[in-house]
């Protein structure tokens, strides 16, 4: 037995019957949208299921209105504890610290201007090397 190539013929018959029917628009220059013999394989979306409000009432939590969200919003925040101090800084966060870019800061550390350390492939620049440029450039220049 022989199969034939179109076995889903029915469902090709309907979608060249919706492009016979017609493809112009109203206007003459858009093309109307054709209905398709073939079911969307996405699921209709409502008009707030993108946003984050839809998205929480989906997930049952509940809105946050009138006193109740005045009394949450009030609440104390639990006190982080306080970091230390990096000692070490990757180069993009001593380059942020100089506000240079980051092509910039490996100039710096290429010329020697800024000490750093390699740990393995990574490079670190200590936080006291940035502070001691800061105020060689300040003393350079107040001495010209």
């Amino acid at each position: 037995m022989i199969r034939s190539q179109h076995t889903n013929r029915p469902a090709r018959q309907g979608i060249a019957e919706g492009i016979r029917q017609g493809v112009a628009g109203e206007a003459g220059n858009s093309p109307s949208r054709v209905p398709s013999a073939i079911p969307s394989v996405r699921p209709a979306q409502t008009s707030q299921e993108g946003t984050r409000e839809g998205r929480e009432r989906a997930a049952g939590i509940p809105r946050k209105t009138g006193s109740a969200g005045a009394a949450v919003d009030s609440l104390p925040v639990p006190r982080q504890p306080e970091e230390e101090p990096r000692v070490l800084l990757t180069v993009e966060a001593a380059a942020r610290r100089l506000s240079v870019s980051r092509t910039t800061m490996f100039r710096l550390l290429k010329s020697g201007a800024v000490a750093s350390v390699r740990i393995g492939h990574a490079r670190r620049v200590p936080a006291e090397a940035i502070t001691a440029y800061v105020e060689r450039l300040a003393a350079e220049q107040h001495a010209a």
